[in-house]
């Protein structure tokens, strides 16, 4: 299988609307909304295995500039690095004869969503936990490098906020979501 080459040049360009509007007078609130980890990742179709994907290696050098119609654009560097792992399935079945579903109009619905819940549990469990043994990838807290913080006694949406800047710090990045448990974020908000 011949490999082809990967676009040379990436161009991410935002056009502003000029003048820019005025800022609110006040911040929106912070809300909550419980998600999937799943959900905040991208999700790419692929039935290619092994899996290539590319790791982002250390804090992007940035080089967004506002720069006039026609003229070069600033460069930026991102270190990364090509990985690669396996596809995998996860799945699960239900035996369910037919007459049970013609018995009961609902039943069919019912089912379909445990199971889809079912499926969504073991993906997050997945994402955050997978130990790379038999065709599993490595989760994010496998994988995970970043600043250790003290165990310390303050609130918790404090210890929360300290560590979305400290990672915010280290990375250049502000945290997409945060993963909490349900007993630590009933204790937080």
């Amino acid at each position: 299988r011949g490999e082809r080459p990967l676009a040379t040049l990436i161009l991410a360009a935002v056009q502003l609307p000029m003048p820019l509007p005025a800022p609110s007078p006040a911040p929106a609130p912070v809300t909550t909304q419980a998600l999937r980890v799943a959900q905040l990742l991208r999700e790419v179709p692929t039935d290619a295995n092994p899996v290539q994907y590319w790791q982002v290696k250390g804090k992007p050098t940035p080089g967004a500039g506002v720069v006039p119609a026609g003229t070069l654009k600033p460069a930026v560097t991102i270190d990364r690095e090509l990985k690669s792992g396996p596809l995998v399935t996860i799945a699960e079945t239900l035996l369910v004869n037919d007459s049970e579903l013609e018995d009961s109009p609902g039943l069919e619905g019912t089912l379909n969503n445990e199971l889809a819940y079912n499926l969504a549990d073991k993906l997050d469990a997945e994402i955050l936990h997978g130990d790379a043994t038999g065709g599993r990838w490595v989760g994010l807290l496998a994988g995970a490098t970043g600043p250790t913080l003290a165990v310390t006694t303050e609130a918790p949406l404090d210890a929360i906020n300290a560590a979305a800047a400290a990672l915010a710090d280290a990375s250049g990045r502000a945290p997409d979501g945060i993963v909490m448990n349900a007993t630590t974020r009933a204790a937080a908000v």
